[in-house]
């Protein structure tokens, strides 16, 4: 009896961090459009620096993980290592080992419309909505 008990005030805890983690990035991301739109009197949209939370988007598909990674920081432009890195860490399975991981979302950012490459050597990842001077 005892151990269903346990288990069920286990199962609850991890509830509870999973929603504190969203409602943590909810809060970020608000922090961080705030940032970039208050940031310049030029209106010159910045890269923020947001903390990742282990599991902030852990169940989220790779490609709308990817959209809200980068609005949380003003829509980049962000290097994908360092994409990759922090994905992993927030919970986005998108590859087994680390090589797929960068190959995969490389796959991503081509195939969606809301992102772009900076630069030639597709090293940094931006939002294709993003105002650059």
């Amino acid at each position: 009896m005892s151990e269903l008990a346990i288990q069920a005030l286990e199962e609850a805890r991890a509830r509870m961090i999973e929603r504190y983690n969203r409602e943590m990035a909810e809060i970020d991301m608000a922090i961080a459009r705030l940032r970039a739109v208050d940031g310049d009197s030029s209106n010159k949209p910045e890269a923020v620096e947001v903390a990742i939370k282990p599991g902030q988007y852990k169940g989220m598909k790779a490609s709308p993980a990817l959209e809200l990674y980068l609005r949380e920081r003003g829509g980049g432009p962000i290097d994908i290592h360092k994409i990759a890195t922090d994905l992993e860490v927030a919970g986005v399975a998108i590859a087994q080992d680390r090589d797929r991981y960068i190959r995969n979302l490389r796959i991503v950012v081509s195939n969606n419309r809301n992102l772009r490459y900076v630069g030639g050597d597709k090293s940094k990842v931006e939002l294709a909505n993003r105002m650059r001077r």
